[in-house]
């Protein structure tokens, strides 16, 4: 998955939701930047377990991969960082681990764009 996250005071948030309390311990490569583009792979699909090529094969994730998605959602949870909108792909490994890492950091609400 990929997001957007446009940078905002303590006090703004998005959609009207209370700025969070966590510190922000993110950083940006250039902070000149109005955004922050945060880059995630999927958690591990079943070929990932078995070492095959996968491609665009649309293999679900494992147990592990579950809980990959959902460790890297609390981390970004804990990170402060607030997205303002997802981008993945239409495989269902990546749509799962947005899902996952959204519900992780209590972000469902914000916009999923899927597509190739």
């Amino acid at each position: 998955p990929l997001a957007n996250n446009h940078k905002r005071s303590k006090e703004e948030s998005p959609n009207n939701h209370p700025p969070s309390k966590n510190k922000r311990n993110f950083t940006s490569l250039n902070c000149n930047t109005p955004f922050t583009l945060c880059f995630v792979r999927h958690g591990q699909s079943t070929w990932n377990r078995d070492n095959r090529f996968i491609g665009w094969t649309d293999t679900p994730l494992t147990e592990d991969g579950v809980l990959e998605a959902r460790i890297a959602g609390q981390m970004l949870q804990k990170s402060g960082i607030l997205f303002d909108e997802v981008h993945t792909s239409l495989l269902r490994r990546s749509i799962r681990t947005t899902n996952l890492i959204l519900m992780e950091m209590g972000q469902e609400y914000i916009p999923v764009y899927k597509n190739w």
